[in-house]
């Protein structure tokens, strides 16, 4: 265990101690924070946060209060009655005001609003005004019912084929599950491409000829495959660290955002089986790096392994529409796709912990018969300078 132990500080000190391994670190939060700070931007910029006045000529809000939801939430405008169109008006060309509504005699039956602008009023400012419009005609109604029409209602989507519903709450959980299949990706080919280098060049120069004297090729390939792993957990932890501490940030200056419920079970689910994805993963890039002849060569074959676990997101309406139909429980069961079918089944649908465990089980066997094949595959290998070694040759070899 102490030989194992060697290897992986060094596999995963001299990776992390690059100037690569840094930039590479740092470049997915800057870029994602540099397009956050350039999304609020362009909002903030091309939106009028400016109030909105109200004119009522219907006799419906003689006693209405200014409106506001800035509390709650910054991005949004307050609504001012005045008691008639002059006074509106004088406000809109002094520029207190960017646009006031008219609210029409015969509201009441017809629903007319004018609106009046010099430049148009945007979403936002429509979207506080019908606020303003519920909440004043809703005023002497009981404080239950005006909280249930305010929010609207939680609509759930059921198949009458399945037992499965698909929430409405579920798109944030989708973007999070679509996010992290994304991380995943990007970090299991660089630290891939990382392990298969380091392998293909210790190969060419016979440097691991002199490691091997010292210990098994089991022992090597575990600490190699563990340490390079461990320099993309780095990544990952990094990368979440971040968004979620922004995230809680975020929680507790916006009360509004409180409210959302998202449920954290694909989120653990996609956890637990990053693990071992991650194992399998360096594993075959082992096996590229034990097979092939060149770095070029290697790096060709090893793009490929990343790609299966990306199949679910092709198949993303049948996860969501028929989350219990057979092509979409095969997907969250077989090792190569679970990573991501599990979780978006998760979305739709509770699954039952049998085939959780049996998702997570597979993954798990898959990783450690991966971790065997790959020392094999280095075993037979790694004396052939300039000669493949074929597939077939792994399992009917006897060393």
């Amino acid at each position: 265990m102490s030989k194992v132990w060697v290897v992986f500080l060094y596999e995963y000190l001299r990776h992390v101690k690059t100037k690569r391994f840094l930039f590479g670190l740092l470049s997915l939060p800057l870029t994602i924070l540099l397009m956050g700070i350039i999304a609020v931007g362009a909002i903030v910029l091309i939106t009028d946060f400016r109030p909105v006045g109200v004119v009522d000529q219907s006799g419906l809000f003689q006693n209405a209060q200014p409106f506001s939801e800035k509390e709650e939430n910054p991005l949004s405008v307050e609504v001012f009655p005045f008691p008639d169109e002059e006074t509106a008006r004088k406000a809109l060309d002094s520029g207190e005001i960017q646009g006031y509504y008219i609210i029409q005699p015969n509201y009441l039956t017809t629903g007319e609003v004018r609106a009046v602008s010099q430049t148009g009023l945007d979403e936002i400012a429509n979207d506080t005004f019908t606020k303003f419009l519920l909440a004043n005609l809703l005023r002497h109604e009981d404080s239950l019912v005006q909280k249930r029409i305010l929010e609207g209602s939680k609509v759930s989507l059921k198949s009458l084929a399945e037992e499965g519903t698909f929430s409405t709450r579920t798109p944030l959980g989708l973007i999070a599950v679509l996010l992290l299949g994304m991380i995943f990706f990007f970090a299991v080919n660089i630290i891939g491409n990382y392990l298969l280098r380091a392998l293909v060049d210790e190969k060419e120069n016979r440097t691991m000829e002199i490691i091997l004297t010292s210990l098994s090729t089991d022992q090597f390939m575990i600490g190699k495959i563990f340490g390079n792993m461990s320099v993309g957990m780095t990544q990952l932890f990094f990368w979440f660290a971040i968004p979620i501490l922004m995230g809680i940030f975020v929680l507790t200056r916006v009360p509004l955002l409180r409210t959302i419920n998202i449920d954290l079970t694909p989120f653990w689910l996609m956890m637990l089986l990053a693990f071992p994805a991650f194992i399998i993963v360096a594993a075959l890039m082992t096996l590229a790096g034990a097979t092939a002849t060149e770095a070029r060569e290697a790096q060709q074959i090893a793009s490929l392994f990343s790609l299966p676990f990306m199949i679910p997101f092709y198949f993303l309406e049948i996860f969501l529409e028929h989350p219990n139909s057979p092509l979409s429980i095969g997907f969250s069961l077989f090792p190569f796709t679970s990573l991501i079918g599990l979780p978006l089944r998760a979305l739709a649908t509770s699954i039952p912990t049998w085939q959780s465990a049996l998702s997570i089980g597979l993954m798990t066997f898959s990783a450690i018969g991966s971790i065997w094949l790959a020392s094999r595959a280095f075993r037979l290998g790694m004396l052939r300078y300039g000669k493949k070694l074929r597939l077939m040759e792994i399992f009917r070899s006897r060393a």
